[in-house]
């Protein structure tokens, strides 16, 4: 019921105009990512591929739609790691649609962002707001459930048959002192990295005068600094650290200056504590600062990947090749990296496509923009992902958020150039 209800959101959305329905998919991509849709399929997935076919094929613009897909910068790189994909899925065991629908929508979203995004529309107003109240709420709802200790919403999800993965919490699943918030996605990193993600994103927006209302955004972003903490994933917050450096050329505004001291000062006095053990916990895994996994776990894991790996060097053992080794191994519980699930999964091939991926798509962003601050999202992305799992954030997720802040950079500098 709660899928059907999601789907038929997504239609409204559809209705009022496609850049309403693109930024609720960009925005809530977490949260339809635990639906599913008749027990096989993910919501999110078959809402981007519906999605994509009608801009394609259906829309009233699909002829202005299909000429903007021509200049993606990324499609050769794109292609190359969906066909990883491809590969992996046909060769392996694990032969169900909703695997390859899954790889398949993390390539087309930002597909869709680029040949539907356009700044001269001033089409971020509609985000700003639909991502920033649906931050509010899951923000809201994450620190609830990390001063309580549970999570109703999920819990409902579960007992109708919604959720789309038998994933589950444990109830001590403390660290910091908290207990680990993962609000309404599937998993606590997966929350703390959404959060990470919207909070750098309105502080870019904020910063480089892209809305003329900056004190709601400015909160949201603040907001989201919570999240980031009490998601209790370290990988997350060295991520968000790496992506905050983003925001540095802005560092002369007063605005910024006030808020940044404002969230040290908060931070310090309300947690000088859990601070200390976030810190010690990134700079000595070993020691014991809130459990979590060590570097001798790691080790491990790297060993029993290679392992498995040369079973399948190549193509890897298909998409469903980790969740099986995992039955096997138990060293693998857990797998705190993109590049065991890789080599597990898509083999050399899919290692070699994805880092390809991100490499090309830094340099790309880093040319066109003359600065390298946006490709520090990207950086931060793939920290998190070769650190932890990150489960259902795909390592396309910062793409759209990237293509969006591009768009908008350019379009002011035309508009500053053009009025010299």
């Amino acid at each position: 019921m709660v899928s059907v209800i999601a789907v038929l959101i997504f239609l409204a959305f559809l209705m009022k105009s496609k850049h309403h329905a693109l930024f609720l998919l960009i925005a809530c991509n977490q949260t339809f990512y635990v639906l599913s849709l008749f027990g096989k399929y993910r919501v999110i997935s078959v809402l981007i591929c519906f999605l994509f076919v009608f801009l394609l094929v259906v829309s009233a613009d699909s002829i202005r739609f299909r000429e903007r897909l021509k200049t993606f910068p990324f499609m050769g790189v794109f292609v190359v790691a969906w066909l990883s994909f491809f590969l992996s899925w046909i060769l392996g065991d694990d032969l169900r649609i909703g695997g390859i629908l899954d790889a398949s929508a993390m390539f087309l979203l930002p597909l869709i962002t680029w040949g539907v995004y356009d700044p001269l529309n001033r089409n971020i107003k509609a985000f700003k707001r639909i991502f920033g109240v649906y931050l509010v709420f899951l923000v809201g709802f994450g620190c609830w459930e990390a001063v309580n200790g549970i999570n109703p919403i999920l819990d409902y999800l579960r007992a109708s048959g919604c959720y789309a993965t038998d994933l589950e919490q444990a109830e001590n699943y403390v660290r910091y002192g908290y207990y680990r918030a993962q609000s309404v996605t599937i998993w606590c990193s997966s929350f703390g990295f959404v959060c990470a993600t919207g909070c750098v994103f309105f502080l870019n927006g904020v910063m480089s005068g892209s809305y003329k209302d900056r004190l709601f955004p400015l909160c949201v972003s603040l907001l989201c600094i919570l999240g980031v903490f009490f998601c209790g994933t370290r990988s997350v917050v060295l991520g968000f650290l790496i992506m905050l450096m983003s925001c540095v050329r802005f560092l002369k505004q007063k605005v910024v200056f006030v808020s940044v001291l404002f969230a040290v000062f908060c931070t310090q006095f309300f947690f000088a504590q859990n601070v200390e053990d976030v810190v010690y916990s990134i700079i000595d895994p070993d020691l014991d600062y809130g459990g979590g996994s060590t570097m001798d776990m790691r080790l491990l894991q790297l060993q029993t990947s290679l392992y498995i790996f040369k079973n399948n060097p190549i193509f890897g053992g298909g998409l469903g090749a980790t969740a099986e080794a995992i039955k096997q191994y138990g060293s693998l519980y857990g797998a705190e990296s993109v590049i065991f699930t890789t080599l597990i999964n898509r083999g050399l091939f899919g290692l070699i496509s994805i880092f390809g991926l991100w490499g090309y798509s830094a340099w790309w962003i880093f040319r066109k923009s003359k600065s390298p601050f946006l490709c520090l999202l990207i950086l931060g992305l793939v920290s998190c992902k070769i650190i932890s799992a990150l489960l259902g954030i795909s390592e396309t997720f910062i793409l759209p958020f990237v293509i969006i802040l591009l768009k908008d950079e350019l379009y002011k500098r035309q508009l500053e150039e053009s009025s010299l």
